[in-house]
């Protein structure tokens, strides 16, 4: 148990540590954001070496057009019949292909089926304004489904057919946008339908980094921040006009939701560690009871945990204050973990190796032997909890500031 508490704290308190230099970095980079109209001069663009944050209103997005004979998409011959004569005009294509695998799962995504695979094909050359755009925000470009063309009636009145390629490519049926090998009011199992969709937006609003006349994801400028999961980059694409405020609490919402994940993942480990130290005879062998006493043990270990994170931010934020107040808490903790009992003696340390309520037990008339057992069972579960409790407390407080001094070094 002691084990795993050592590295849930640890895990804890780096996570707090790094957001806070995370959200004081990112802090600093909002004071700086520049706003960059969508044309600018080769002069200004010389100027944009990709530290700062820009922010692009409302360009307008400059696409290719997708067809029968862009590498990659040669499939695309089989729908002719039925795709736009002129292409499809937009910044990505993909290829949306699902199977019919029977009447409760209905139809599920595949990669490939009937001769057809599914794919994400990215233009070449795709720019918002005067920027050059890269692979992954090209793909952030908002899109729509794709609007078939629907070919001259087939004789007896039913759906729509679908020419097949030369090269012996399937033949569908066009219903509701979808193009379905097989019959789309009746499937059955192993049915294929494939949809096609395109990032087909006019103008794009983009929040990110410009080097030149090249936008890519903004990246903290210190190497240590680079590698925090909580705010890998900056790089966000939405559709039409927004503003870098509403772009900013998105990245922030992102941000925010990824700390409390690594902050889950550090309760866990102190809950496990919880458990194994007050269970340790049904964690594994038992399955702790049907779950009911890692239940128990649940809520000593949001106390390690709150501590863990409030301590952090305390030593990052008042380093004096906290230090002074670790000092003056840690020998109390270390007495109540030892075994002191506080409720009945503040100086004092339990006598005869019990505390004050396990002898209030004891003193208790004989009447009911299994009952009286019960309860001082449970009496010395709960000194055990308690004792553990401020073991985790004071393992937080005293792995806080040694933490937050090592990161500040690094």
């Amino acid at each position: 148990g002691m084990i795993a508490l050592m590295p849930g704290c640890l895990f804890l308190c780096c996570t707090e540590d790094l957001d806070y230099i995370v959200n004081q970095v990112l802090k600093n980079a909002v004071d700086q954001l520049v706003e960059v109209p969508c044309s600018v001069s080769p002069a200004r663009a010389a100027a944009l070496n990709g530290s700062k944050l820009v922010h692009l209103d409302s360009c307008v997005v400059h696409g290719v057009t997708f067809s029968e004979s862009t590498p990659g998409l040669e499939e695309l011959r089989a729908f002719r019949a039925q795709l736009p004569e002129q292409g499809l005009r937009g910044a990505w294509l993909q290829v949306h292909l699902e199977r019919f695998a029977g009447a409760k799962p209905g139809w599920v995504p595949v990669n490939s089926a009937g001769g057809l695979t599914a794919k994400l094909v990215v233009g070449h050359g795709v720019s918002a304004g005067s920027f050059a755009l890269p692979e992954a925000l090209i793909r952030e470009i908002p899109g729509s489904m794709v609007t078939l063309r629907r070919p001259a009636p087939a004789e007896d009145g039913g759906a729509a057919t679908v020419e097949a390629s030369k090269a012996g490519g399937p033949i569908g049926r066009e219903q509701d946008g979808m193009i379905y090998i097989g019959d789309p009011s009746f499937p059955v199992e192993d049915d294929v339908r494939v949809w096609f969709s395109v990032g087909d937006a006019s103008h794009v609003s983009v929040l990110g980094a410009a080097s030149g006349l090249r936008l890519h994801a903004w990246r903290p400028p210190k190497p240590l921040v680079n590698l925090v999961v909580t705010l890998p980059s900056i790089g966000d694409v939405r559709g039409g006009p927004v503003s870098a405020h509403d772009m900013l609490e998105r990245e922030m919402r992102r941000s925010r939701l990824e700390v409390w994940r690594l902050r889950g993942l550090g309760f866990c480990c102190v809950w496990l560690a919880m458990s194994l130290m007050l269970f340790p005879n049904h964690i594994f062998p038992m399955h702790c009871g049907k779950g009911l006493c890692c239940l128990r043990s649940a809520p000593l270990a949001m106390l390690p945990t709150a501590a863990a994170i409030v301590a952090s931010r305390c030593f990052l934020i008042f380093p004096l204050q906290a230090g002074v107040a670790t000092l003056l808490l840690l020998p109390i903790l270390a007495a109540i973990g030892w075994g002191m009992d506080f409720r009945g003696c503040l100086c004092c340390r339990k006598r005869y190796g019990s505390s004050l309520e396990n002898q209030l037990l004891e003193a208790l008339p004989s009447e009911d032997p299994w009952s009286q057992a019960r309860e001082r069972r449970w009496a010395k579960l709960r000194e055990k909890a308690f004792r553990l409790t401020a073991i985790g407390i004071g393992f937080s407080l005293v792995v806080a500031g040694p933490v937050v001094r090592t990161v500040a070094v690094v």
